[in-house]
């Protein structure tokens, strides 16, 4: 659902960050890893549909095209936008010019693959947390086995 506003457009960008229920607790660093390349993620992705919009763009003064930009709002947000009066106009149309859609297809065209960057990152993450637990695991359950047998 886009934004319209006297100073521009803003159109929220769609994505989850998914961690799968039923998981043990992961841990504090896998916690602050996902966080953290989730912000790289999304930076990277909001880059790229400000890049694909400024290219879709029509350009009469280029007001519009400088105005274009993107917002990371932590880790659950991204917003694509243009910051003029009539940037909605260009980007749905009105009753008397035809609509030049720059925005909507940016993120149409980046969206997919920024929510498979995520679901590919913590799936990485959580495999890796979870291993080192059973690593940890099972190297605690030798060093018990070790030390019943030294006290036999």
């Amino acid at each position: 659902m886009s934004q319209q506003d006297p100073t521009g457009l803003v159109i929220p960008v769609d994505f989850e960050l998914r961690i799968e229920e039923g998981l043990e607790e992961l841990s504090d660093e896998a916690i602050g890893e996902i966080q953290q390349e989730a912000r790289v993620i999304i930076e990277e992705s909001g880059m790229a549909m400000e890049e694909t919009a400024r290219e879709l763009v029509p350009v009469r003064t280029g007001r519009l095209l400088q105005s274009i930009f993107h917002e990371v709002i932590d880790i659950i947000g991204l917003v694509l936008g243009a910051r003029t009066p009539y940037a909605a106009f260009v980007e749905y149309g009105t009753s008397k010019m035809a609509s030049q859609p720059y925005l909507e297809p940016a993120i149409a065209a980046h969206e997919p693959m920024l929510q498979a960057r995520l679901d590919q990152m913590v799936l990485e993450i959580v495999e890796r947390d979870l291993a080192d637990k059973q690593e940890a695991a099972d190297e605690e359950a030798v060093l018990e086995l070790e030390t019943e047998a030294v006290w036999q």
